[in-house]
């Protein structure tokens, strides 16, 4: 029976790397939300989803953004949620077609979350990341300033703190939601990333399915 992979959990701390690390083991249909939701916002128009378009509204200014995140974290995750709750649906539809022409499916973003995967009735498996350390800030100004096809690698340092604020907030969050639903959660430490990239990676290929099996 053909399977749905999920990865989500809060922004940049591994979901793009464990993906690949999970398709080179078992190669499949892959997608990031992030992907749907860009297509979503060239196809509708701000007054049609407002909610689609309050992060990006943000991010055209960056000492505002970076001001916003730091002072209103349960609001920007908010946001993040609402806009989240907009792509899902299209991010269902993808997911139904593929099942129905028998194939399995891998789906990372932020935008997955467990009160969704909770109504599904179709086999999945599923793992959340989240990176709860007051540290990992110097670990994502090494990665943007390293990168230069990063989407954060002009940003100053500042306001790449203030993004690692919204990181531990919303993998605080991201957490407790999973452990309200049992589903798996994965703390991405910095000093031994691989190894919770492995504990990740084997959450996916060899738990039990979840959705129509739980």
């Amino acid at each position: 029976m053909p399977q749905v992979y999920f990865i989500g959990g809060a922004p940049r701390v591994g979901k793009t790397i464990l993906a690949m690390r999970v398709l080179r083991r078992h190669p499949m249909f892959a997608l990031s939300a992030d992907t749907v939701r860009d297509m979503l916002r060239g196809i509708l128009k701000p007054l049609d989803a407002p909610a689609l378009f309050a992060i990006q509204s943000l991010a055209k200014h960056e000492s505002a953004m970076a001001s916003f995140l730091r002072q209103n974290p349960q609001e920007s995750i908010q946001f993040q949620n609402d806009e989240s709750m907009i792509v899902w649906p299209s991010v269902e539809k993808l997911i139904t077609s593929y099942l129905a022409d028998g194939q399995d499916v891998l789906i990372e973003g932020v935008e997955i979350l467990p009160c969704n995967l909770a109504k599904v009735d179709y086999p999945y498996k599923v793992v959340f990341l989240g990176n709860t350390s007051v540290g990992h800030t110097n670990a994502m100004v090494e990665q943007a300033h390293t990168r230069p096809h990063d989407w954060m690698h002009d940003y100053v340092d500042g306001t790449i703190d203030a993004w690692a604020g919204l990181v531990r907030s919303f993998s605080e969050y991201i957490k407790s939601e999973a452990d309200k639903y049992n589903m798996p959660y994965v703390e991405m430490h910095d000093e031994n990333f691989q190894q919770s990239l492995k504990d990740a990676e084997q959450i996916l290929i060899g738990a039990r399915s979840l959705g129509a099996d739980r």
